[in-house]
């Protein structure tokens, strides 16, 4: 996972950081506090796909929209509901955010999926 942090005026500074695992799977060392501290410090990290599981390991109130709840389970959801097969999409950008520096306020994002 990469993210971009803004720290000693730095801003845009590439960092690394792995999501932390299992309780003793792995000693980072003082030097690395993890994604939980990077955050806090004010730090973005910036999630595609499945590596947006780590909001929910930061207590992040944060939640797919492409999801539902059947029977008190969240599952995806089904193509008949979302399909978009290698599509073209228009998306809103905020040129004001630091995160979308050098956009206009529209971008066209490339969105692949295929059937499940």
């Amino acid at each position: 996972m990469a993210a971009r942090a803004r720290r000693g005026g730095q801003a845009g500074r590439p960092i690394s950081r792995g999501v932390p695992g299992p309780p003793g799977a792995r000693d980072r060392g003082d030097d690395d506090p993890g994604p939980q501290k990077f955050v806090e410090d004010g730090g973005t990290i910036i999630a595609i796909g499945s590596s947006a599981n780590i909001a929910g390991h930061l207590g992040l109130p944060v939640s797919s929209g492409l999801v539902e709840i059947v029977n008190g389970v969240e599952r995806r959801l089904p193509n008949d509901k979302f399909y978009v097969p290698g599509s073209v999409l228009s998306m809103d950008v905020d040129p004001a955010n630091p995160l979308a520096y050098g956009f206009d306020d529209k971008a066209d994002v490339m969105w692949r999926t295929a059937r499940h």
